[in-house]
């Protein structure tokens, strides 16, 4: 897989001067995702998993993975001009590859836990299996940075997102385009979503969140 990403330039990323010059520095041109993902890789630690049940199709499950991190890598993560929600500002296309891309580097990190000690319910083929499905996904823990909604957190503001005519979006969209504003830098979690998959171990074959790129790239929260 190419593991090539891009930047998005720091005039259309714009973070407020109230975040500090530090962290600002950082999240401005400080890295590249693949090595962001590396550092992830070096230091993520299996907080908890489970077997998940599709609430519209009660016959299928999926695995979820909470993982571990510091502070300044989700904020990086999260919140800089190369990181994950960066890249689906670039394209879907390019997102969703950087989504693939997360899960290759992590889901080794899964598996390695669970070959020592397994649920029941989780054994290390099935989640294996989950993580690997076309719908498998990563994204920020939404603690209690997302409770709260702090208006002192509202320091991203991305052009594309930010002018969108909310008179035209339903509830929920609307509300994403003040989500995406937020730039939490207290989370050190983040949540990895696999497959559903059912007994038989058959997919699910229908995307219950296929409008998740273009939320992304529209909106810049999903």
């Amino acid at each position: 897989m190419n593991s090539e990403f891009s930047k998005v330039d720091e005039e259309k990323w714009l973070l407020l001067d109230e975040i500090g010059k530090i962290r600002k520095e950082k999240l401005l041109n400080s890295g590249t995702y693949k090595t962001l993902l590396k550092d992830m890789a070096k230091l993520a630690r299996v907080k908890f998993y489970k077997r998940e049940k599709c609430k519209e199709h009660p016959s299928y499950y999926r695995v979820v993975a909470h993982l571990e991190l510091s502070g300044e890598l989700i904020d990086l993560f999260h919140n800089s001009n190369y990181g994950y929600r960066a890249q689906y500002y670039i394209s879907e296309k390019n997102g969703e590859r950087a989504n693939k891309y997360a899960l290759n580097i992590l889901t080794p990190i899964i598996l390695s836990h669970l070959e020592k000690k397994h649920k029941h319910t989780c054994p290390p083929h099935w989640v294996e299996q989950s993580l690997n499905g076309e719908f498998s996904k990563i994204w920020i823990h939404q603690g209690k940075w997302m409770l709260k909604k702090k208006i002192s957190d509202r320091n991203l503001y991305v052009d594309r997102w930010q002018s969108q005519d909310l008179e035209k979006l339903d509830e929920k969209s609307r509300k994403r385009v003040i989500w995406a504003t937020l730039t939490p830098d207290n989370e050190k979690v983040v949540n990895i979503m696999g497959s559903f998959i059912n007994l038989d171990d058959a997919y699910l074959k229908e995307n219950l969140k296929s409008l998740r790129s273009e939320h992304l790239y529209k909106l810049g929260y999903t």
